[in-house]
């Protein structure tokens, strides 16, 4: 029996929205469930006073999990998302999620994006 993969979570980019990822989720490859948010205080998402930080964005992604009741989704994120996306910073990353993780550093993020 075939097992289905994991849904694939996107995670996108300061200071940018999930319509980061529009043509990804407007041509899925049939096979993967896209799931891209609004990360905290970005998009339409609600504005939190204060600094936030990657954690509070890494918990946001997984009780999102939770809200839809899914398991886990093997990450994928741009710049900051893809520091928040990371399987070692999400609470319930997808038994899949090292195989199938991608992140990716924008060619202007600073240097130090690459190894959140």
């Amino acid at each position: 029996m075939r097992r289905e993969p994991p849904p694939v979570r996107m995670a996108h980019g300061h200071p940018f929205d999930r319509g980061t990822w529009a043509p990804q989720v407007r041509t899925p490859d049939g096979r993967r469930r896209p799931i891209a948010p609004d990360l905290r205080g970005s998009g339409e998402s609600t504005v939190v006073p204060g600094t936030t930080r990657l954690d509070a964005c890494a918990r946001d992604l997984a009780a999102l999990l939770d809200h839809l009741g899914i398991a886990g989704a093997a990450p994928c994120g741009l710049t900051m998302g893809g520091c928040a996306a990371r399987p070692g910073r999400t609470p319930r990353p997808h038994p899949d999620a090292a195989e199938r993780s991608a992140c990716r550093r924008h060619r202007h993020a600073p240097a130090f994006m690459t190894d959140c």
